[in-house]
């Protein structure tokens, strides 16, 4: 039976436009494939890692002339072996940034069988909730929280490892996600065509500055909640 892409990760495209959300799959893809450049670059240091632009260009520049070519992340595990533009290596605090960040990308067998939500959890649970908290607490739009958002990705997670098979290898799991959530960002429509509605979660429909919402099938005790 064919299994039907619903929302979260059937949802609008503003909602995959957000940047905590693109920060969160580039860091699957990173975790999927080593070689994911860009991914790496926009992810190295959000939230910040004292990683500085001249230090991340140099891991670009190192990379491009390897024989054969590899990626900016090879480079990065090699961070102590690194020597600069002026013919230094790296100093011991850049490496020990570089190695941390390393860490967090490596931490995963992708061989083993494995959850997309384990493995978002794990990197809220590590840094990137407290990340967006501070980021929360100094931003003047309160129309949408950030944290709320990645929250809501992990709920997306969480129904879409309900489709997979248990015993899948972490690697294809994350990869089907990804690749579901990209195809989901570039929509080929992106524009609701006249005389129809999109259907979705109120979660989904919260923040995205939709003209007018219906919201049907209230229920006391069911919801709103009553927790």
């Amino acid at each position: 039976k064919k299994k039907t892409n619903q929302y979260p990760l059937g949802g609008p495209h503003p909602f995959y436009d957000r940047s905590e959300i693109k920060d969160l799959i580039a860091y699957l893809r990173l975790i999927v494939n080593h070689g994911d450049d860009l991914a790496l670059t926009r992810i190295i240091n959000t939230p910040s890692r004292r990683i500085g632009t001249k230090t991340v260009t140099l891991l670009g520049d190192i990379a491009k002339v390897q024989t054969p070519k590899t990626s900016m992340f090879n480079i990065a595990m090699q961070a102590n072996r690194v020597i600069n533009e002026n013919g230094k290596p790296l100093s011991k605090t850049i490496v020990e940034h570089l190695n941390d960040f390393c860490k967090v990308i490596n931490q995963f067998n992708l061989n083993q069988p494995g959850t997309t939500y384990a493995v978002l959890k794990m990197l809220m649970d590590q840094f990137f909730a407290n990340y967006l908290m501070r980021v929360d607490a100094t931003e003047q739009s309160k129309d949408s929280s950030r944290l709320a958002n990645a929250n809501q990705l992990l709920e997306a997670a969480k129904e879409f490892d309900a489709t997979q098979p248990k015993s899948q290898p972490l690697g294809t799991t994350l990869a089907n996600f990804i690749e579901l959530a990209t195809l989901n960002a570039n929509p080929q429509d992106q524009e609701t065509p006249d005389g129809k509605v999109q259907l979705m979660t109120v979660h989904s429909a919260k923040g995205l500055e939709f003209n007018t919402v219906f919201v049907i099938g209230l229920e006391d005790g069911i919801f709103p909640s009553g927790y």
